[in-house]
């Protein structure tokens, strides 16, 4: 406590945080950095941009103190935003509590998530289009916090039907008002219904109009390396930009791997396996977003999951670079790792972890976490075939368009968006024979909603012009 180097002497707000986690004898929690008068205080920890939202994270279960470290490395050296991670050691009432991790809370903010906040009163047009932070996680059991999406079951795994839930973090569940909730949950919903459609390939009105496919991609790689149980259905985290600026869905920023990199959930423990193919194993009353499954029965993205992969083998995942980041991470922890084994007697011993391996010491977990590095990363060289389909189906990434055409919910009942990352010329509902009900001129803008309130119920066309081409889709009237 007498030690020099304090970086910040001041007020917090601190309480215990996780669920599972909240039961280890060494406790994660969330701080928040306060004023005197207990208003949020901005401020850059241990070099870290300035913000006022922190947690500390245990390593009660991970002896090796490496396995958030490492995969919040990896993902931000794939090109994206992932939490930064500081390490530190933390007495609280002036009792010693070990090695911790200084995190970044994700939440949207420039620096950490950086969308567009959404405000209460931007209800109408491009505002209310973004940004949104979901997850797939624990929700409270009213439901008021979240909302159900349904997945339907995948007959070539014998995967039932599941209902998964979506929270809401951006906007809170107290801040989000009924326009926000309306048009992200027709986003959410309608997006599933063109992955799982029958023209979900197409490049310009399929999936990819909705989904970011680079950090889909990426998150898929990330948990397929660390092998990561929780990946596709607890701790996920999802965003959307406003439309103007880039409406799709984003994958991440990726969460909680300390029970991943080892071997867990899987009965092989020679580092083998695809998470994807286990997502269907809900976790509690938590089932998984059913995307990655869907999405890689497209060529073009499980052709571009093995090019990506391989590439990745040369930088961030070559396993040289990854034994040098944990070389790194023990010369660094070589003193406190002693005194946080001293608090915590967790070597030797099994404590409720249920991972085969239990180390006798700090360098023995540390040699079997390289070593199933090694192992895991070999199995994916020989294995990631699975991705690239043969010379007749494989699809060039210079296949994906410019541009992009979002319409949204179909079918509709008053109301129906349309968004596209061009300025839209022209909008006109047509009746199947051919006559124009309804036309709308959006003004160039590159998101509109369109009143369908005075259509009859049935099948219609939607004309669209964008750059002097027109392009239709069909649109159902409930």
């Amino acid at each position: 406590l007498s030690d020099s180097g304090n970086v910040y002497s001041g007020k917090i707000g601190i309480k215990t945080r996780g669920s599972s986690s909240s039961g280890f004898p060494q406790k994660s929690y969330t701080i928040e950095t306060r004023d005197g008068i207990g208003e949020n205080r901005n401020v850059p920890l241990l070099n870290m941009p300035s913000e006022n939202d922190w947690l500390l994270i245990s390593n009660y279960f991970d002896r090796s103190f490496v396995r958030n470290f490492l995969s919040h490395e990896i993902f931000r050296g794939m090109g994206h935003y992932s939490p930064r991670v500081r390490y530190c050691e933390v007495l609280i009432n002036e009792e010693y509590r070990g090695v911790y991790l200084l995190v970044e809370k994700i939440k949207v903010d420039k620096g950490r998530v950086d969308i567009a906040k959404l405000r209460s009163y931007e209800n109408t047009g491009d505002d209310r289009t973004g940004g949104y932070l979901l997850k797939n996680d624990n929700y409270a059991q009213d439901g008021s916090d979240s909302w159900a999406v349904q997945f339907p079951a995948l007959e070539e795994k014998s995967w039932s039907a599941v209902e998964a839930r979506f929270v809401y973090v951006h906007p809170d569940p107290d801040s989000i008002t009924l326009q926000q909730k309306g048009y992200i949950q027709d986003f959410i919903e309608t997006s599933r219904d063109v992955l799982y459609g029958d023209d979900f390939r197409n490049p310009l009105y399929g999936y990819r109009a909705y989904f970011d496919l680079h950090s889909f991609i990426d998150y898929l790689i990330i948990s397929e390396v660390s092998r990561n149980g929780d990946a596709y259905k607890k701790s996920r985290f999802f965003h959307k930009d406003k439309e103007s600026k880039d409406g799709r869905l984003h994958a991440g920023p990726p969460w909680d791997f300390d029970w991943a990199w080892k071997n867990l959930f899987f009965q092989a423990k020679d580092g083998s396996g695809w998470v994807h193919n286990y997502e269907a194993y809900g976790y509690g009353d938590v089932q998984p977003v059913r995307y990655m499954n869907q999405m890689l029965q497209d060529p073009f993205f499980s052709n571009v999951v093995y090019d990506r992969y391989f590439s990745l083998r040369q930088s961030v995942l070559h396993y040289d670079s990854l034994a040098f980041k944990i070389d790194s991470i023990v010369n660094y922890l070589s003193n406190a790792q002693v005194r946080h084994f001293e608090q915590w007697d967790i070597l030797n011993d099994q404590s409720g972890d249920p991972d085969a391996h239990v180390p006798d010491s700090f360098e023995d977990e540390i040699a079997y976490l390289k070593g199933w590095i090694l192992e895991r990363l070999t199995w994916l060289d020989n294995n990631m075939i699975k991705f690239k389909k043969d010379d007749n189906t494989s699809v060039s990434t210079s296949e994906s368009p410019s541009l992009l055409l979002r319409i949204f919910p179909n079918p509709a009942a008053d109301q129906v968006y349309l968004e596209s990352n061009e300025p839209i010329g022209n909008i006109e509902i047509l009746t199947s024979a051919g006559n124009v009900v309804i036309s709308h001129e959006p003004g160039g803008r590159r998101s509109c909603s369109v009143n369908i309130q005075s259509l009859n119920s049935g099948i219609y066309l939607v004309r669209i012009t964008i750059q002097n081409r027109v392009y239709t889709r069909k649109l159902i009237k409930m």
